[in-house]
């Protein structure tokens, strides 16, 4: 099946490091059975927004069909 990359983007306090915060992410998806490990699950830092830092994360999967049982899958790990 092809590969289909999809974009999350979630909002952090400023008081976490970016560093931090995209370990924290990139464990958090390691455990989404849905989640392709190859190619690598990135987050990005996007924009300084109020009150958080926005974050894209980016993921690989290939079950398109199960977009919504996936996409919630990582919320609710995030």
């Amino acid at each position: 099946e092809p590969l289909q990359m999809i974009h999350l983007p979630v909002g952090i306090g400023y008081s976490h490091p970016p560093g931090e915060v995209k370990e924290v992410l990139r464990l958090a998806l390691s455990d989404v059975e849905d989640v392709c490990t190859t190619p690598p699950v990135e987050i990005l830092a996007r924009s300084f927004n109020d009150s958080a830092i926005e974050y894209d994360i980016r993921f690989w999967i290939h079950d398109f069909a199960r977009l919504n049982q996936i996409r919630d899958a990582v919320i609710s790990r995030v």
